[in-house]
């Protein structure tokens, strides 16, 4: 009893910070604090917070990610929510022998932005379905059907992670993944 109290109270509490967040976006207040970074770092910062939460579930976490990268100008703790709320929202929807990997694809130099890393988590859980992957992020229809994918949640972990990368002049995205589950891929341009 003691265990699922302890677990239903520290998600209350993140629903809280979540809402605090959206409020701060709403209003415009919310402020980033940008400074040279490794973007593997941050994703480490992440992964290792997120590890004991796969290992009881008994759901792989992998990170595949390189050794070092080129820096980004960035919000590290702003940037490593992006990673949890990807990671929590993967781990969700991922059953117990699945696996959820982190991978950093090489720079690349897309028309519209400056050069960006490109960075993938895919995992072997429930596909999000056709009609909601252009959606997936949109704060209204997540607290409307309360989550993209069947099972429950806010749903605003999604929102608030597409508004923080698109907050550092990147991208995110949802597609489907080859043999079942989802990837989200999203960018963060290359400090100059």
């Amino acid at each position: 009893m003691l265990r699922i109290i302890t677990e239903e109270s520290s998600a209350l509490a993140c629903l809280i910070e979540d809402l605090l967040d959206m409020a701060e976006i709403e209003s415009g207040t919310l402020t980033l604090r940008f400074r040279r970074c490794s973007l593997v770092e941050v994703a480490r910062a992440s992964i290792e917070r997120q590890r004991p939460r796969f290992q009881r579930k008994g759901v792989d976490l992998i990170d595949s990610l390189p050794a070092r990268c080129p820096a980004v100008r960035a919000d590290a703790p702003r940037l490593r929510q992006v990673f949890d709320y990807l990671l929590s929202n993967a781990l969700k929807f991922t059953g117990r022998g699945g696996r959820v990997e982190i991978k950093l694809d090489a720079p690349r130099h897309p028309a519209r932005l400056r050069p960006a890393l490109f960075l993938s988590l895919c995992d072997t859980g429930e596909t999000i379905s056709a009609e909601d992957l252009p959606v997936v992020f949109d704060a209204a229809r997540a607290g409307a059907c309360r989550s993209p994918r069947t099972g429950g949640g806010d749903g605003l972990g999604l929102s608030f992670a597409r508004f923080l990368v698109e907050a550092h002049g990147g991208d995110i995205r949802a597609e489907h993944r080859p043999g079942g589950g989802t990837v989200f891929l999203f960018s963060i341009p290359i400090q100059d």
